[in-house]
């Protein structure tokens, strides 16, 4: 890769896309934007309206969802987004949450989690997410009664978030389920709480070990050999585009366990490896992630933005279709996403239209706004015919940003 395409692919993988402002300047080389994207500070937590205020009492603004999805998209496109922004994002993938179920308040909290937790000990996020509220809600945790506890979040913890399918039998569920009985939402005192009363009084056997309370429960977890390449290797395919190979798997695995569980330290031996440049274009953007990268590109006010419209697209934040959460890869690049994709980007107002379709070369205004500077022939010769056949720059440039963004090559990260 050039320079300047190894930019766009670091961008996309470490961030949302490039901002205008750094493809229309010469790239710093790829290590100097690695290190820039890894080193900022994850943008300040900061949501419109108090959620501390109790439950029963907060603003209407903290129990509008669409203003939760608005709000995060915003932070999405901020050129100051980094790792820690695309981290939060992909962690509300993996540890799926719906507020179809769950409360908005409550996913306002679970948010505020992960966004401290983002790059910090995965120990302690699956910790703290274990007895989140917004999880428990959704999981069917909330309330569960140690004479008959619900087996539905025991059963995701594990296929789920840390050892996957295989790595865990009937019995470690059944067991899972007791020792997470008894936790729930106290309304009234605006938290979650435990039952002691449903608490166990003597271990059970869970992966192989006794365990207790949640705190057992996550060490037998962690100790499962299964569940460091889990979770390194879903890290893995989201930055890289791509599964590691089984000896990489098991490298970052061994190094993922040396470093404490260090979410940091695990995505930076990711993509300090050559393998981070070696698939660029390897990886489908999702619904979300392509809208976030338009946005940028275009210029747009995600503010305006009706988040659900996302829904059309198959990707709201915090509406997944199920608790496994979001199809990747190809169902990301069907014929129905790309209509659907059509549709929202022509319904857009445009503002710098009118500026690119009056430049002498208007096609390579159109491809530097969205960082690409590799089109291939079909796409350059589309965006020739656009350049060449409309009468007037407003026109000209409407159909061309649309149509850039709609290109293989803008969607694929």
């Amino acid at each position: 890769m050039t320079d300047a395409a190894a930019a766009t692919h670091i961008s996309n993988r470490l961030a949302f896309g490039p901002h205008p402002r750094a493809v229309e300047t010469p790239p710093p080389g790829p290590a100097a934007l690695v290190d820039e994207l890894l080193s900022r500070a994850p943008l300040a937590f900061d949501p419109p309206g108090d959620i501390d205020h109790g439950f029963e009492h907060a603003p209407e603004s903290v129990t509008d969802d669409s203003r939760l999805v608005r709000w995060w998209l915003q932070r999405m496109a901020d050129p100051d987004a980094g790792i820690g922004d695309r981290m939060m994002w992909f962690w509300h993938t993996h540890f799926t949450t719906s507020t179809d179920k769950a409360s908005t308040q409550l996913a306002w909290r679970q948010l505020r989690t992960i966004h401290r937790h983002a790059l910090g000990s995965f120990a302690e996020l699956l910790r703290v997410l274990i007895t989140d509220g917004a999880m428990l809600q959704y999981l069917d945790g909330d309330g569960s009664d140690a004479a008959h506890p619900n087996e539905n979040f025991s059963r995701e913890v594990l296929e789920l978030f840390t050892v996957g399918r295989g790595g865990y039998g009937e019995a470690d569920v059944r067991a899972g389920a007791r020792i997470l009985a008894g936790w729930y939402i106290d309304w009234e005192r605006s938290e979650v709480a435990q039952n002691l009363d449903q608490e166990l009084t003597f271990g059970v056997p869970y992966l192989g070990r006794l365990a207790r309370t949640v705190d057992d429960l996550v060490a037998a977890i962690l100790g499962h050999p299964a569940a460091a390449r889990f979770v390194a290797d879903k890290i893995h395919c989201e930055l890289v585009g791509v599964d590691p190979t089984d000896q990489r798997s098991q490298e970052l695995a061994t190094e993922f366990v040396a470093a404490g569980w260090s979410i940091a330290a695990l995505v930076e031996q990711i993509v300090r490896h050559p393998s981070f440049l070696e698939h660029p274009r390897s990886r489908p953007k999702s619904a979300v992630e392509w809208v976030v990268s338009a946005a940028i590109s275009l210029g747009l006010d995600l503010d305006d933005l009706d988040p659900w419209s996302l829904s059309e697209l198959g990707q709201l934040p915090y509406h997944p279709p199920n608790v496994a959460g979001w199809p990747d890869r190809a169902r990301w690049l069907s014929a129905s996403q790309y209509l659907g994709r059509a549709g929202m980007v022509g319904n857009w107002e445009l503002d710098i239209a009118e500026k690119t379709g009056s430049t002498a070369d208007p096609v390579a205004v159109w491809l530097q706004r969205c960082g690409i500077s590799d089109a291939g022939p079909a796409t350059l010769e589309a965006l020739r015919l656009i350049a060449e056949q409309t009468d007037d720059d407003w026109t000209r440039g409407v159909i061309g940003l649309r149509i850039t963004v709609l290109t293989p090559e803008f969607s694929l990260s």
